[in-house]
């Protein structure tokens, strides 16, 4: 006796991404805290506050950087609150 063809059922869609945006967004250094390598930017238009630690930075020493320096980064949802990943500092900024 013949076995019937077997079928293959679709694979289900995979479940959306946990990764963070790729979306930049802009903003200003409004605190560092130069002992220990961390610091804070504002998003002007949310009014919302990102931290950012100094191995979050791309192509600049995390002493160089001045308060109200314009920077762009990539936000991410923490359990601790909304981090700046990948801080670029804008030229001109």
């Amino acid at each position: 006796m013949a076995r019937p063809p077997k079928t293959v059922s679709p694979s289900p869609a995979p479940a959306a991404s946990a990764q963070p945006s790729t979306d930049r967004l802009r903003g200003e250094i409004i605190r560092r805290v130069e002992d220990r390598g961390f610091g804070f930017i504002l998003e002007p238009i949310s009014g919302e506050e990102y931290f950012f630690h100094q191995s979050d930075l791309e192509n600049v020493d995390f002493l160089l950087l001045a308060d109200r320096q314009e920077v762009s980064f990539v936000p991410k949802s923490t359990p601790k609150g909304p981090r700046a990943t990948a801080v670029r500092v804008i030229a001109g900024g």
